[in-house]
């Protein structure tokens, strides 16, 4: 039974050409506040070791919500979660993964490493 922890994702993604003058708008998707009801939840910064990184501790065997930014000001993050592939984040930048309807494959396992040598800063929300 979900506890009244409650992830909810608001937002709305506008893209325009700001290399016109009259910077035209191109599209927009809105994300429609999508909740997902939580048993479990973590939340903290964690210090990225360098590549292969830090093995995060997942709140139960499935998450369904998973959002990583690499709050470094300078320094490039990987993200690596299973399932998918490796993406690395430059300062600032956000990488997520969120399904409330938890009938996809979800992460089972989500490592954390700086790039070149570094640890990085990163901010860690996952959601089950």
């Amino acid at each position: 039974m979900p506890s009244n922890q409650i992830v909810q994702l608001q937002a709305v993604v506008t893209v325009q050409n700001n290399l016109l003058a009259a910077q035209p708008y191109l599209s927009d998707f809105d994300f429609n506040n999508p909740t997902l009801n939580t048993t479990a939840f973590y939340g903290d910064i964690v210090a990225a070791l360098p590549i292969p990184g830090v093995t995060l501790q997942l709140p139960s065997a499935t998450v369904w919500c998973a959002m990583v930014q690499n709050i470094a000001a300078s320094g490039l993050l990987q993200v690596t979660p299973t399932p998918g592939a490796a993406i690395t984040l430059g300062p600032q930048g956000v990488w997520s993964y969120f399904d409330p309807t938890e009938t996809g494959s979800g992460i089972t396992n989500l490592v954390v490493g700086g790039v070149g040598g570094a640890t990085v800063l990163c901010l860690v929300l996952l959601g089950a």
